[in-house]
């Protein structure tokens, strides 16, 4: 058992495994998962290694920060996540928990940028994620999607429903090649997830609209 005190972890099979990168190894030495980086090449699996680290460890303190730390993505998150907390308990709950994340957040950096230079290592991360998917249907060029598709399609997708991610959101679904990507993966993963399909397809559709036509 780890002694780790970092999240994510997974329980499996009496093992407590911390840190989405071991939890995927462990998933997939117990068999419980297939190695979907069984086919790229050593070049390509070291790109997905650091793309992956650049958005867990760079990029997604930045989308806390602002979902924790400023308005109104606090207030958003705070009645979305302890709407079952009466108030007023509901404001100081909130209130510890934006506490201790900035105080985590100072310590690990992001915390001491400020927000128009948040603002633009979102802008940068969004930019450089598009210009790697341009005209693919998976991350790396390949025939089926891999374990970078599932950390990028995660990163981009998972508040794109929500009303606490606003900023990242926008840059998001600013995006066509962004947003065809995530309809390729919600469609091929999750197609019961109608309501992401709808926005997603309803993005797609405006963007293809007010695009310049050549």
């Amino acid at each position: 058992m780890t002694q780790q005190p970092k999240l994510p972890y997974i329980e499996c099979n009496g093992v407590i495994v911390t840190d989405s990168d071991f939890c995927i190894k462990h998933l997939v030495k117990e068999g419980v998962s297939n190695d979907l980086d069984v086919n790229l090449t050593p070049e390509q699996k070291v790109d997905g290694r650091a793309w992956q680290a650049y958005l867990e460890e760079k990029i997604y303190p930045c989308v806390v920060k602002q979902r924790w730390l400023d308005e109104p993505n606090y207030t958003n998150i705070v009645n979305t996540m302890l709407r079952s907390v009466v108030w007023p308990v509901r404001s100081v709950v909130g209130w510890n928990l934006s506490r201790k994340i900035y105080h985590a957040l100072w310590a690990q950096g992001t915390a001491r940028h400020s927000d128009e230079e948040i603002e633009s290592l979102m802008q940068d991360a969004v930019s450089d994620m598009v210009v790697k998917s341009q005209g693919k249907r998976y991350f790396h060029g390949t025939e089926t999607f891999t374990t970078t598709d599932i950390v990028v399609y995660s990163f981009l997708s998972s508040g794109l429903l929500t009303t606490f991610d606003i900023n990242w959101n926008r840059l998001v679904l600013s995006q066509i090649t962004l947003v065809k990507y995530c309809l390729h993966m919600t469609e091929s993963l999750f197609p019961e997830y109608e309501p992401l399909l709808k926005k997603l397809r309803e993005t797609e559709s405006n963007l293809e609209f007010t695009s310049p036509k050549l």
